[in-house]
């Protein structure tokens, strides 16, 4: 305790190695990371969230497909979504929904057509709004973007996010296919199996690495958003290979609550999920002001 109180604190970059000094630096983001988390009580924005996440996902949706089906790949995002889902019939309850939302949306009449968009407009705008407020409320940032800028910003990460989604899905497939063509050489089979497995987390921390640095309204330095983005990314991951796992083996919640479970086990992985991205953010913003916290703690422990 008297070390990561006070003597970790104290230690200079002439005390130690260059690598140790690096160690004991990630060891003191690590610490203030978790001190502020607690501080800025972060699961309570992470519930907020949640809750925003759930009157958006299906507009949302919507809109991603409604893209994708403009590029002819609407089966590389309904492929890209039943790989991050449990075949229990969660991904076809939310595809009826999308494909009941974009009937809605196409077949109304004008007024109803002029809802839908208004709707879909404002989902998005309120749910990349939530995440900036969030966001640069961590980074103590007072000033938030401008009406337009939050729109052409907002609408612009979600017309790229699809495109992005669809690159991967369909480079996966591709890799996977001659995978098992070439099964036979082992070397080289091998290395493409390793690549697939290892994509997923590579792809998630290059987005949370994106959200890290575009979506708050101040200057984030690359290697501040790039590190913490990458553990994030490979955080989240797991715990979706773990969230989907737990879902597969609970039968019986499914049994009670039928088509119905499907928002509570939602509103859990949306928690558990905006807690870990925020967590990130914490982390982006103490890495970035990590010598802030070295003078202050400095003082704390009396140089």
């Amino acid at each position: 305790m008297h070390f990561f109180t006070r003597s970790l604190w104290r230690v200079t970059e002439d005390d130690v190695s260059r690598s140790r000094y690096t160690g004991y630096n990630l060891l003191k983001i690590t610490i203030q990371t978790i001190k502020c988390f607690i501080k800025d009580r972060v699961w309570i924005r992470a519930a907020a969230l949640s809750y925003t996440t759930l009157f958006s996902i299906i507009p949302i949706l919507a809109l991603l497909f409604a893209i994708a089906k403009g590029f002819g790949f609407t089966n590389l995002m309904e492929h890209f979504l039943r790989d991050g889902m449990v075949q229990n019939g969660t991904m076809d309850t939310v595809m009826n929904l999308i494909d009941n939302y974009l009937t809605y949306a196409q077949g109304g009449s004008g007024v109803f057509i002029g809802v839908g968009i208004v709707m879909l407009l404002w989902a998005i705008i309120n749910l990349a709004d939530s995440i900036e407020s969030s966001m640069n409320a961590i980074w103590e940032v007072k000033k938030q973007r401008s009406y337009f800028r939050k729109l052409t910003d907002y609408m612009a990460l979600f017309i790229v996010f699809p495109i992005i989604i669809i690159l991967y899905a369909g480079m996966s497939i591709f890799m996977t296919t001659i995978y098992t063509r070439i099964a036979e050489f082992y070397l080289i089979s091998s290395f493409l199996h390793i690549c697939v497995k290892i994509a997923p987390y590579v792809l998630s921390g290059l987005i949370m690495t994106g959200l890290f640095l575009f979506i708050p309204n101040t200057k984030v330095r690359f290697k501040n958003a790039f590190i913490p983005g990458m553990i994030t990314g490979i955080v989240f991951q797991a715990f979706l290979y773990i969230y989907i796992q737990i879902q597969m083996s609970v039968s019986s919640y499914n049994a009670i609550y039928g088509s119905f479970a499907i928002i509570p086990m939602f509103m859990l992985w949306a928690d558990i999920s905006w807690s870990i991205i925020l967590f990130g953010v914490e982390m982006s913003y103490v890495s970035q002001n990590i010598e802030l916290y070295n003078r202050s703690e400095e003082r704390r422990v009396g140089k």
